[in-house]
C-alpha cells in the first residue's frame, strides 16, 4: 500500500520513527501532513519459567514485551510485579525472587493491563549437624565395670536426634577405658580418658574417670568348722575354713 502512495503522491515525505507507523492520510498537494499511530503491547513473557528454588536463594526473572509492530523490550524495570505467597517467595520491583519457604507462589509481570505469570517452587534447605551432646557426661566407672553414653545431635532447624549409634565414638586413653561403636564404655585402669563422639566434622566430648582400687582387705583370722567332731574310723569329715578380714567381711578359704 505504501508504494501505492508513492506512486500516486511523489512530493509526499514517508519518515520511519522508532515505535510509530506512518500512513499518509492525505491526496497529493500536501494539504494534510502524516500521521503517527503508536504501536500497541499484545504480550508479556517471564523467563526463566517456572524455576525452582532452596530457600534463601534468590532469581532474577526478566519481563518481556511484545508490541504489534513485532519488536520487543526488556520491561522488567517498568513492569508491576507481584506474588500470591510473599511468605513462600517474594519479588522486588526489578523482577528479582528470593525464595523465603517450602512451597509454591506465583509470581506475575503486568504492564497496560497485560500479564504473565511464573509458579516458583521453594524448596526447604536441609538441616545441617550444629553441634553433638554425650551423656552422662563425666561418669566414673570401676575398672571391669561399664558405662553406656548417649549422642543427641542438634540441627541447623533446632531439632535434636539420637545419634549414638551413627556417630563414631573415640577413647582417648585406652589403657584408662575402652569404648565400642554403639557408645559402650569399659573401664580398663585408673585415670581419666576423654570420650569422643564424631559425625560429619562435628564432635561432641565427656569425661570418664576409673578410679583406683581400694587395696584387698587384711586378713584377720580363719576359723575352721566343725571346731572339736567326732567320726567313727574309715568315715569321713568336711571341714570349712572361713576367713574374717579387717572390713569385717567374710569369706569361705576352705580352697584356698
Amino acid at each position: 500500500m505504501i508504494l501505492h502512495l508513492r506512486r500516486l503522491c511523489l512530493p509526499s515525505l514517508l519518515t520511519s520513527l522508532t515505535f510509530s507507523v506512518i500512513a499518509l492520510l492525505s491526496g497529493c498537494g500536501g494539504a494534510s501532513g502524516p500521521a503517527v499511530i503508536a504501536k500497541s503491547l499484545t504480550a508479556v513473557s517471564i523467563t526463566p519459567g517456572d524455576p525452582s528454588l532452596a530457600a534463601g536463594a534468590t532469581q532474577q526473572l526478566t519481563a518481556t514485551a511484545k508490541y504489534s509492530d513485532g519488536s520487543t523490550a526488556d520491561i522488567s524495570g517498568s513492569a508491576t510485579w507481584t506474588s500470591s505467597a510473599a511468605t513462600v517467595a517474594k519479588v522486588n520491583t526489578s523482577g528479582m525472587v528470593t525464595a523465603v519457604a517450602a512451597g509454591d507462589a506465583t509470581i506475575t509481570a503486568s504492564l497496560g493491563g497485560i500479564s504473565d505469570s511464573d509458579t516458583v517452587d521453594v524448596t526447604a534447605v536441609a538441616a545441617t549437624l550444629s553441634s553433638i551432646a554425650i551423656t552422662p557426661a563425666n561418669p566414673t566407672v570401676n575398672a571391669g565395670s561399664t558405662q553406656q553414653f548417649m549422642a543427641t545431635g542438634t540441627y541447623s532447624d533446632g531439632s535434636a536426634d539420637n545419634v549414638t549409634t551413627t556417630v563414631t565414638w573415640t577413647s582417648s586413653a585406652r589403657t584408662v577405658a575402652t569404648i565400642s561403636s554403639s557408645g559402650l564404655a569399659t573401664g580398663v585402669g585408673s585415670g581419666s580418658t576423654t570420650i569422643t563422639a564424631a559425625l560429619n566434622g562435628v564432635s561432641g566430648t565427656a569425661t570418664l574417670t576409673v578410679p583406683t582400687a581400694p587395696p584387698p582387705p587384711t586378713l584377720n583370722s580363719i576359723a575352721v568348722t566343725p571346731a572339736n567332731p567326732s567320726f567313727a574310723a574309715g568315715s569321713t569329715q568336711q571341714f570349712t575354713a572361713t576367713a574374717t578380714y579387717g572390713d569385717s567381711s567374710t569369706q569361705d578359704v576352705s580352697s584356698s
